[in-house]
């Protein structure tokens, strides 16, 4: 799960934020008096679905997060999601969040009917 990426991000911020590049704009989202959610990226993907969905899960005091396909890092060849989600932040399903640096290999996808498919520690 992908919780940011250069085209598609949120955090918690102490002051409203807005402005910033036409089709990537910054938007604040009110938490609390003294506490704001600062989103930004492609404005297409942040619908009011998608934004009172982040809202409601940092009001729950959860970390929004979203899937590889929204993020723009699935396998070019099949939509699958790929092993690692390069230029990424992601969070694991006990809740521990790492970064996904950018390196010069193909990571490959999860999809084992495809040629794009890798097991890493495996065939790799």
């Amino acid at each position: 799960m992908i919780i940011k990426n250069s085209t598609f991000n949120g955090d918690i911020a102490k002051k409203f934020e807005g402005g910033g590049n036409s089709n990537y704009p910054y938007q604040s989202l009110k938490l609390h008096d003294y506490q704001h959610i600062v989103i930004w990226g492609d404005k297409e993907k942040w619908t009011t679905s998608v934004i009172n969905k982040v809202k409601e899960e940092c009001l729950h005091n959860r970390q929004p997060w979203f899937c590889q396909t929204c993020g723009l890092r699935s396998c070019n060849k099949c939509g699958s999601p790929m092993n690692f989600p390069m230029g990424s932040e992601i969070i694991y399903d006990n809740g521990i969040s790492s970064h996904v640096a950018i390196f010069p290999i193909d990571p490959g996808c999860i999809n084992q009917k495809y040629e794009k498919y890798k097991h890493w520690g495996r065939n790799n």
